[in-house]
């Protein structure tokens, strides 16, 4: 792909900043835009969509992509395929758990207070966990 005009903000789009789309559009998007729009029509219609060619496209989470920061892996999505809101959502939690579970030990390792506090707030003592 060559730069180009984001085809929703119409901000220059570098090279390297470009999205690969899951359906057949060859227009220029920021990956912020393209995360803004299709956020925006799964919240206004349950469903995402390019914003240009409005074919559904289905929104996964790899926790091991960019080097184990995770990223969002987008695909065509399909007519048959109808998840609910909560569906969506649960989903994206499920994959992103690794991460999350990898970062916050990485947390707790590096600072042990945290950790100790953490402890306290999850096993029944908040009030002790806050005053440390």
């Amino acid at each position: 792909m060559e730069e180009g005009d984001c085809a929703i903000c119409l901000d220059p789009v570098p090279v390297d900043e470009i999205t690969t789309l899951p359906c057949r559009c060859r227009v220029s998007i920021h990956l912020n835009c393209w995360d803004l729009a299709l956020a925006e029509g799964f919240k206004t219609c349950g469903r995402s969509r390019c914003p240009t060619c409005r074919c559904l496209v289905r929104v996964d989470f790899d926790p091991d992509a960019l080097g184990g920061r995770g990223s969002l892996v987008f695909t065509r999505g399909s007519d048959e395929t109808h998840e609910t809101h909560y569906a969506v959502v649960e989903r994206l939690r499920a994959q992103a758990k690794p991460l999350m579970i990898r970062l916050i030990r990485r947390h707790a390792e590096a600072r042990p207070a945290a950790r100790i506090a953490m402890r306290l707030a999850l096993f029944g003592a908040p009030g002790e966990a806050l005053r440390r």
